[in-house]
């Protein structure tokens, strides 16, 4: 996915239930040329579902605006059972896991569209926020580092 942060659509909030709340849990702040840059932690969903937990989330604004997100997005699986009318055990089995989420994985939103990039590993969860800044960078086609706000 590319996005044009100056010129693209912002993000329908509405348009997916996993989308983060915006300012929640910022607990950095970035610019990288015109482009804002929200680093968040926990920020919940803008639904109020819980049936997906982020952990992290970037976020990119342009004069306010919400241009694109790169998340890490886990699955519920408390929340997953009791909706689906299945076992935690069962579930916990399904996804490979001992506790309530599932694996992450990255998605990036952008215009009208969700795409997943796959699993974060443990490796990568170690430089989430790079990980990730690299991520968002990359979609929004800029050149310019981020330089952190105080």
């Amino acid at each position: 996915m590319l996005i044009d942060a100056i010129k693209d659509t912002k993000i329908d909030m509405r348009g997916y239930s996993s989308l983060p709340k915006v300012g929640v849990n910022v607990t950095k702040c970035f610019k990288a040329g015109e482009v804002e840059i929200l680093f968040e932690k926990r920020p919940g969903t803008t639904s109020g579902e819980d049936l997906v937990f982020i952990p992290y989330t970037l976020i990119a604004l342009y004069k306010g605006e919400v241009k694109a997100v790169v998340s890490v997005e886990q699955n519920d699986l408390r929340s997953l059972s009791s909706h689906l009318g299945l076992s935690l055990k069962e579930l916990q089995s399904e996804y490979g896991v001992k506790g309530f989420y599932d694996k992450g994985e990255v998605y990036v939103y952008g215009r009208d569209e969700r795409e997943c990039y796959g699993p974060i590993n443990e490796e990568e969860e170690a430089f989430t926020l790079p990980f990730l800044m690299d991520i968002l960078l990359d979609v929004i086609d800029s050149g310019d580092d981020p330089v952190l706000l105080d």
